[in-house]
């Protein structure tokens, strides 16, 4: 089966959200992946290598996993980690975009490098 339907089949995009299914993996290795104000949800497992990734809210489902690795998160959603996000030398920045005059940061958190930054007075709440 060529590679190219191997992704096909492993992903999806449902209603503006990028989706890793369990027993998925996304591994972005030096790569980009911009996902243009739209979702990220990881019930597998997301690799982001020291890859760049770009969305607005993130889920990772109970099932899944995001190995930060040396990879760049810009985050201008809500980050809700039911999973496990792994930080390794990753570095999330929390800023504005989509529109979104408040981003809420759910659970217990740990971060290799945090940075947060508004032009926009944008709230980030922390519960």
């Amino acid at each position: 089966m060529p590679l190219a339907a191997l992704l096909i089949a492993s992903f999806s995009i449902n209603a503006g959200t990028l989706i890793v299914p369990p027993g998925a993996s996304l591994n972005l290795g030096k790569g980009q992946l911009n996902l243009n104000c739209n979702d990220l949800n990881v019930a597998g497992t997301l690799r982001s290598g020291s890859g760049t990734l770009a969305v607005r809210n993130t889920v990772i489902e109970s099932t899944g996993t995001i190995l930060g690795q040396s990879g760049y998160l810009q985050l201008a959603g809500d980050w809700t980690p039911l999973g496990t996000f792994q930080t390794d030398n990753s570095r999330v920045l929390l800023t504005d975009g989509c529109g979104n005059s408040q981003s809420a940061i759910h659970g217990a958190n740990s971060y290799s490098t945090l940075l947060i930054s508004s032009s926009t007075g944008k709230v980030f709440q922390f519960d």
